[in-house]
């Protein structure tokens, strides 16, 4: 029988059914990796842009810390309830909504636009009023910012402003409304109320409670009484910041930098212009046919559509859609051109000034080359203190002897889920890493593990004291001022005060 059989294995026939079982258990032991595309799906998908669930789980905690420093203090469950996370999906979709239309329109924000305004800002400036790039640099640190996030939120914010700016311009409020909300704003209301200070609520008994009265108060507000999950960890932060004060960059450093980076401080052409929108072209020719009897544009917008014309102080080709870049380029200076249609509608244009292009001279740009040297030169000093620390730490080191051999300092943290401490406050210093908190309830006893954080390097060692959620015990022949069911009885203390 085993004759027949090895003779029937080696035959064309049974190699060909072996390799299609073979084939057909890889099949199947990758079908799904291939087809669900090997990892989580995205919690938010708006167009293009997606989020995953630990983003959306930073900002609502982010949302809820910001409520609690308002004084409000609320726990995660309060805050689902409350819709909290429902405001917080709303967010990030409002603002994916906006970013989509803003790239299906062109629009754009000049390099130099940004610039004046950041340079303008006034948290940025120093006590004379000027701008200050240090005060700008630690501000930025204090928040998790490095400087190129910043600019790309502050250019996303524009971007998102310029759609949303002529909807609420263009916005009026009801009489009827305008009526109900000033009514509700003046509305007073007088009342009285009585102060019961804790002297006058009585003790209470001496003798120890029944525990069998406890019992059911106790196992009826057993959630009250459930102590979150906490972790104890030691945390090793090596980031640019503590690593740039200790680096100087030469002259000769910043001027090769320009010297290669050249095609990076070319500044294209402007144009300053005024802007006249109108909702069709014959009110556009209308208002055209008034500035060419003498009016200027400002009135000539005004009696047309009741609005006000729109100043833009440097607008590049680029940074207009395509036909209205085009014909705000080919207008002679001083002159409104003719009516040019639009995403919004009709232009009259009004160029005052035109600035040519040029490349801005290394005197400009030199401080700003230098920090931007130094931050290069930082996070190359910062990878190597990370791969010395890492070998250290592989040698048999604990966390605290190679934190003194790189110059870092260990924290010790107690963290609840949601970031606050052992007592349900908010931790401050907390790395700002999406899948910090995710990774630290994630660790299970063994070596430290690092991470990265874009300017940063973060080692964590794992919980010395995991502290799982548990509820609290009942107190029973404790003292009476930790019982835990003390505070399901003294509401009832308070209302009986004589009891």
């Amino acid at each position: 029988m085993l004759d027949v059989l090895r003779r029937g294995s080696k035959s064309w026939f049974a190699k060909a059914l072996l390799g299609l079982l073979v084939l057909s258990f890889g099949v199947w032991g990758i079908a799904d990796y291939l087809v669900r595309g090997g990892g989580p799906e995205p919690a938010i998908i708006v167009g293009g842009q997606s989020f995953d669930a630990d983003v959306v789980r930073e900002r609502f905690t982010e949302d809820l810390a910001r409520l609690r420093r308002q004084g409000l203090d609320l726990r995660p469950e309060q805050a689902l309830a409350f819709g909290l996370l429902d405001r917080t999906v709303r967010t990030f979709v409002q603002g994916a909504v906006l970013d989509e239309s803003g790239q299906r329109l062109h629009l754009t924000v000049t390099d130099e636009t940004l610039r004046g305004l950041i340079a303008s800002d006034k948290q940025f400036q120093d006590s004379q009023g000027r701008f200050d790039r240090e005060r700008l640099n630690r501000l930025l640190t204090a928040n998790g910012l490095t400087e190129k996030r910043y600019v790309e939120l502050r250019r996303r914010e524009m971007i998102r402003e310029a759609l949303i700016g002529p909807v609420l311009e263009g916005a009026a409020v009801p009489a009827v409304g305008a009526d109900l909300l000033a009514a509700h704003i003046s509305q007073r209301r007088s009342g009285t109320v009585v102060r019961v200070p804790l002297t006058a609520v009585a003790d209470p008994p001496a003798e120890p409670a029944d525990p069998a009265a406890l019992e059911p108060v106790y196992q009826n507000a057993l959630a009250r009484f459930t102590v979150p999950e906490t972790r104890t960890v030691s945390l090793l932060s090596l980031t640019t910041a503590a690593v740039i004060k200790d680096i100087t960059v030469s002259d000769e450093a910043v001027q090769e930098a320009y010297d290669q980076r050249a095609d990076q401080f070319a500044q294209p052409a402007t144009r300053a212009l005024t802007q006249g929108l109108f909702p069709s072209e014959e009110a556009a020719r209308a208002a055209l046919a008034e500035v060419r009897a003498g009016r200027s544009l400002e009135d000539a917008t005004r009696a047309q559509t009741g609005k006000a014309a729109v100043a833009l102080p440097a607008v590049t080709r680029d940074g207009l859609p395509a036909p209205l870049g085009d014909a705000v380029f080919a207008q002679p200076v001083g002159q409104v051109g003719e009516p040019v249609q639009g995403p919004f509608g009709w232009h009259l244009f009004l160029v005052s000034e035109e600035t040519p292009a040029h490349t801005r001279a290394l005197t400009e740009v030199k401080d700003e080359l230098r920090a931007a040297l130094a931050e290069e030169q930082a996070q190359d000093a910062l990878y190597g203190l990370s791969t010395r620390l890492e070998d250290t730490l592989a040698g048999g080191a604990s966390l605290e002897e190679a934190a003194a051999q790189v110059g870092g300092v260990v924290h010790t943290l107690t963290l609840r889920r949601d970031g606050s401490d052992a007592e349900g406050k908010p931790q401050e210093g907390l790395p700002r890493a999406k899948t910090f908190l995710t990774t630290v309830f994630g660790l299970q006893k063994g070596p430290s593990h690092p991470s990265d954080r874009g300017g940063a390097r973060l080692f964590r060692r794992p919980p010395r004291h995991p502290d799982p959620r548990h509820p609290a015990p009942a107190g029973r022949g404790q003292d009476r001022r930790a019982d835990p069911v003390a505070p399901a009885r003294a509401p009832a203390r308070r209302r009986n005060p004589g009891r």
